[in-house]
């Protein structure tokens, strides 16, 4: 490991993790962020991703040396003091560690889908709050899921709010975020990959829908954004339609909660797959 002490948030090897303070250039760049130990170690641990530098305090350098003793490839580390990484980022240092990675390219829904050959699958439609898709992610990795496909509306699981909410999932757990919604949801039809859209209402119980699956078959779950809810091209192509029973008075859940709900009854775990 390469470590770099730095004096000032000035410095000009410093310059790409301003990133961080703009929304435009979170949206656009080449680049990503990872906050925190543990989003940093998982993506120190992820090899078809590469690392460009870390950012850290000198109370980090410790545990950074040894997270990164056994690669061959460790980043160059800048150290700098707490008030400096609060200069460039505009918030909060959290756990003394930031570090910056190279945004992988774009996967087709088809080739990733055709690479994986899932058994469950998530789709998720226009689901645009970091939170939520962070969740999501995180979510998707405890019960078991092999893909995410995302809508373009959807906000980044890169992004460093997402990827901190996932605890960072989304550096394991692969996903397309493409152009067009209707490539992804055609991947999955001509895959024959059954698709259950969660909706709140004018669906079937989630348990009628879990005996109509094949046990050990492949399952898509397609959820929306709150309020909204899935898009007309999500609900003409799924092949079921799914709701979570509730008292009366209430007919939806946090998306975020509600994939947990779908997959705890429908994903692989649950059914043996």
């Amino acid at each position: 490991m390469h470590v770099v002490p730095v004096e000032s948030a000035d410095d000009p090897r410093l310059a790409d993790y301003r990133i961080v303070r703009d929304p435009e250039l979170v949206r656009t760049s080449d680049a990503f962020l990872a906050e925190g130990r543990l989003v940093v170690r998982e993506l120190l641990r992820a090899s078809e991703l590469t690392t460009r530098s870390v950012l850290a305090t000198e109370a980090a350098l410790g545990w950074l040396e040894r997270e990164s003793a056994e690669s061959a490839d460790a980043p160059t580390v800048y150290v700098v003091a707490p008030e400096a990484v609060r200069t460039l980022s505009g918030h909060r240092f959290h756990q003394g560690c930031l570090a910056l990675a190279d945004r992988p390219a774009p996967r087709a829904a088809g080739a990733l889908l055709d690479a994986l050959a899932p058994r469950c699958v998530l789709g998720l439609d226009n689901v645009t709050n970091p939170d939520n898709v962070g969740a999501i992610f995180r979510t998707a990795a405890a019960f078991g899921v092999d893909a995410v496909l995302m809508s373009q509306a959807c906000a980044s699981p890169l992004y460093r709010k997402a990827l901190r909410t996932s605890m960072g999932a989304a550096l394991r757990l692969p996903f397309s975020h493409g152009p067009d919604w209707g490539d992804a949801l055609e991947a999955l039809r001509a895959r024959s990959i059954p698709t259950v859209a969660l909706v709140s209402s004018e669906g079937n119980s989630i348990e009628t829908i879990r005996e109509q699956l094949e046990p050990e078959g492949p399952v898509a779950l397609l959820l929306g954004a709150e309020g909204d809810g899935l898009g007309s091209a999500s609900l003409a192509q799924a092949s079921h339609r799914a709701r979570i029973p509730m008292v009366t008075g209430f007919d939806s859940l946090n998306v975020a909660a509600a994939a947990a709900v779908a997959l705890y009854r429908l994903g692989p775990l649950s059914r043996g797959v």
